[in-house]
């Protein structure tokens, strides 16, 4: 429910408010709940309020859970002139993170894999690429006077684990061995790998699996065992690395999330100190709600949710059924006295740089590679780099669109991945302008009211920290 620039979740007649650009939260009881009805149904009818639901919109004011213009004013005009993007000083022209995508080649095909729409480039990444990717970055960070030192290394496909590129997957981790290194594969083939590489320097593993062996199988083809995959995951995970499981449901597979940790626990993978699992579901970024229609709508991922939320709650948070629900449940559940995240900028590679570099020697900005437009500069056979296009596809933002200017939900949205406003030529609004979804926040959102936060919170019957837009610093 929206009331004024605030979102209600209520159930049973309680519930929390949060102003969505102050991030401030209130208890709501039935009778307010009550009272906030009546007064919204009037004045979208333009009748004459009473004199208590006058006297509710102005406590409401004086508590600043309703905010003045002037305040947002000031809160936007803060954000404006701390945009990287329009004051250049503020701009961090340093490269956080670079992900090798060694090629395009896969040694299995998964039912969802989002690779399958993308403009895939020919050719592979070999040593000779690597050490061009190495002259290029000390070619940038000459020309942007940068650190060339790169935190974060990500080495990925396709697949990456296959025979052709072990030599230089071992190169890459010689030469950023000081850097973060992530490998992300399927799985398949690590266990036969795994002695021809150099595991020492690799902080993380990601292995795509989805389920239990007959879970997996049924959704993947190609040659492979699923125990080897198994087998694969434990040596990692003996040798103190950590791994990631990211596992992949649908309306055909949640319910069997439950057998799966089971059955992960038995074979003392999950409960390992150095192993977590992630679930998500299948998103395709050019829908408006994110959702890949051909695995999940909305009335399905509401029912996972339910499910999920009454047989394995305690997995309930490392489970990203939609990426907006997963901004709005961070938001409610933000322990006591804790920044709302204020941002006008939808996507995680914002400030400082991340690169794709691809197997053809070009850079995209974006690792969810689809179009040519993407393309921001080159590694190999030259050196190039084309600021104006990073500015131009990284640098929308809620103010630029005229309906982000005025929507109550801008600085929560952040006007939604840049790729889907650049191609579609307006913002991605998400779940947020989804009536059914903002109707039913309660059954798509269980644990704001079963936080210990909301509890709490609830109890009191007030928001225990303050708000102080003037600063620009959001609470």
């Amino acid at each position: 429910m929206i009331f004024y620039d605030n979102i209600i979740i209520s159930t049973n007649g309680f519930g929390v408010m949060m102003n969505m650009f102050s991030g401030r939260r209130k208890a709501v009881d039935s009778e307010l709940l009550k009272l906030i009805n009546s007064t919204n149904y009037k004045l979208s009818i333009e009748e004459k309020l009473s004199k208590e639901e006058e006297d509710l919109l102005q406590k409401l004011y004086n508590e600043k859970q309703i905010l003045k213009r002037e305040y947002i004013e000031k809160l936007d005009k803060f954000l404006i002139e701390n945009d990287p993007y329009r004051n250049e000083k503020k701009r961090n022209m340093e490269i956080y993170g670079i992900t090798f995508l060694l090629s395009f080649k896969c040694n299995i095909s998964c039912s969802y894999c989002y690779q399958k729409s993308m403009n895939k480039v020919p050719g592979v990444i070999t040593k000779e690429y690597v050490s061009a990717a190495i002259e290029f970055l000390n070619w940038y960070g000459d020309r942007y006077d940068v650190n060339k030192n790169i935190d974060s290394i990500v080495i990925s496909g396709g697949e990456p684990l296959l025979e052709e590129n072990i030599e230089t997957i071992n190169y890459i981790i010689e030469k950023f061995c000081e850097s973060k290194i992530t490998l992300r594969t399927n799985g398949v083939k690590l266990k036969k790998y795994f002695d021809s590489l150099l595991m020492n320097y690799i902080d993380t593993v990601t292995i795509s699996l989805d389920g239990e062996k007959d879970v997996h199988l049924r959704r993947i083809e190609g040659n492979l065992d699923y125990d080897d995959i198994i087998d694969g995951i434990k040596m990692v995970l003996k040798h103190g690395i950590h791994v990631r499981i990211a596992c992949v449901i649908d309306k055909t597979s949640y319910k069997t999330i439950p057998n799966f940790i089971d059955y992960l626990k038995a074979e003392e993978i999950l409960g390992n100190e150095n192993c977590e699992i992630h679930f998500g579901t299948v998103l395709d970024v050019n829908e408006p709600d994110n959702l890949h229609k051909g695995f999940n709508n909305v009335f399905e991922v509401r029912e996972m949710i339910e499910y999920v939320y009454n047989t394995i709650p305690e997995y309930s948070n490392v489970i990203n059924f939609m990426p907006e629900l997963d901004y709005l449940s961070r938001a409610f559940t933000r322990p006591w006295n804790t920044p709302f995240n204020c941002s006008i900028r939808g996507c995680a590679q914002e400030n400082p740089v991340s690169m794709m570099l691809l197997p053809n020697g070009e850079i995209s900005y974006c690792d969810y590679f689809g179009k040519k437009e993407q393309i921001i500069g080159t590694y190999y056979p030259k050196n190039s780099f084309d600021i104006d296009k990073l500015h131009n596809f990284a640098g929308r933002s809620i103010y630029d669109f005229e309906n982000c200017r005025e929507c109550i939900f801008r600085i929560m949205c952040k006007g939604g991945c840049p790729k889907y406003q650049n191609f579609n030529g307006h913002p991605m609004c998400g779940i947020l302008k989804n009536e059914y979804i903002m109707n039913n926040l309660s059954k798509f959102l269980p644990e704001v009211l079963n936080n210990s936060y909301t509890n709490k919170l609830i109890s009191r019957n007030q928001e225990g920290c303050k708000t102080d837009i003037e600063s620009g610093s959001c609470r």
